[in-house]
């Protein structure tokens, strides 16, 4: 009876000592899957203030609106120009088009008046045809569109490139110390300074292309076509009687 005591005592110690060296088999659950919470442990909390914030979210790419510029030259002849240049301000009135330039040459046979308009691009067809309808007769007519999207993102990265360059400058100028140290970062600031304001005036010029488009207008007065020598007025002339 002693003995049978003694075993069963040497029995449920050895499976205490099992349990004891080998923690995972206490933790595995009864589907014999493992416990992942002894994992979770190494990550880190949520709520732990030294965690840093998560990445943001990617940004979309957006779209860049095309930029395009719109140019025309249309050459008219016209019966009398002072009354088709009434007509004409009545048409730029009604298409809010502006009149940039106007200039009047006299050539070998004729005098020409070329006016230059700047339009809205989505009224620059309707124009062209307002003025086609006073013309006594259309010499030509040519429309252009150049696509500058590319150029204009372009120089707006430039841009604000050079931007972050002269902020950058502006705080090594803050902790200089010595003069000749604030002598090179004022020197390399001006050339900076420079750079930007020659991108600026090329942005500021692509901007009013595309914003305006313009349109050249040549209009000359219609030729009076003269009687050939090759001509016969074909009329009858009296006879006269031998």
């Amino acid at each position: 009876m002693k003995m049978l005591l003694l075993l069963t005592i040497s029995v449920l110690l050895g499976m205490c000592s099992n349990q004891v060296s080998n923690p995972e088999s206490s933790s595995a659950s009864p589907d014999g899957d493992m416990n992942v919470k002894e994992i979770s442990l190494a990550e880190p909390s949520p709520l732990d203030p030294n965690t840093p914030p998560p990445p943001p979210p990617p940004k979309a790419n957006t779209r860049v609106e095309q930029k395009l510029i719109r140019t025309a030259d249309m050459s008219i002849e016209v019966d009398d120009y002072n009354d088709t240049r009434k007509e004409l301000n009545t048409i730029f009135r009604k298409f809010s088009a502006q009149l940039s330039q106007e200039r009047e040459q006299s050539l070998d046979y004729r005098i020409e008046n070329q006016l230059v308009i700047r339009v809205k691009p989505v009224l620059l067809d309707s124009l062209i045809e307002a003025i086609g309808l006073i013309a006594s007769d259309i010499d030509h007519k040519n429309i252009t569109s150049e696509d500058v999207t590319r150029q204009y993102v372009d120089l707006e990265s430039r841009l604000a490139s050079k931007r972050a360059v002269i902020a950058q400058y502006q705080e090594l100028l803050k902790s200089a110390k010595k003069i000749s140290d604030i002598l090179d970062i004022n020197e390399k600031l001006n050339a900076v300074i420079e750079e930007i304001e020659s991108v600026e005036a090329q942005l500021r010029t692509l901007r009013d292309q595309v914003q305006l488009s313009t349109l050249t207008l040549p209009t000359f007065p219609t030729p009076i076509r003269e009687n050939s020598i090759f001509d016969i007025d074909h009329q009858e002339y009296p006879k006269f009687s031998d």
